[in-house]
């Protein structure tokens, strides 16, 4: 990449694009290409930052949601999982980290019938924290509420 190339491979400035960069592919329809850069990602935030830093989560929770996008929901699952809990520990349970984790993990669950209760508990508490910490206008407690219904 460009700033790996000015910065090194593990700035986290070039981490932090790397995982850009894939969110925009992912966004783009190209999880396939996405994949490897957000494993870079958490790979290099991991070494860099260390597992419980904010953006070493949020890398994790991209992960998870470029391989749901790949239809591999059993590998996002225990991704979605350990950010969720290692973000509560380390962040606390109303941090947007640990509420995303949450959120995205509900939803992931809410396509599963066996799981809809469980996928109701973890959505109702996302949009509690959400709602509570961005306010009940923010778009990521909005969306929660649509995710809910």
């Amino acid at each position: 990449t460009g700033s790996g190339e000015a910065l090194g491979e593990s700035h986290p400035n070039s981490l932090a694009f790397c995982n850009n960069l894939a969110m925009l592919l992912k966004a783009a329809g190209r999880p396939e290409e996405a994949e490897p850069l957000i494993r870079s990602a958490v790979e290099g935030r991991t070494a860099v930052l260390g597992e419980r830093h904010p953006s070493t989560l949020t890398s994790q929770v991209n992960l998870a949601a470029v391989l749901v996008e790949l239809d591999r929901d059993e590998e996002a699952e225990p991704l979605y999982r350990e950010a969720a809990r290692a973000s509560e520990e380390a962040l606390g349970p109303m941090h947007t980290c640990t509420l995303t984790a949450i959120n995205n993990l509900g939803m992931l669950l809410a396509r599963r019938p066996a799981c809809s209760q469980e996928a109701e508990r973890l959505l109702k508490r996302a949009l509690d924290g959400y709602g509570t910490t961005l306010g009940a206008t923010h778009p990521d407690t909005r969306t929660t509420m649509l995710n809910l219904r």
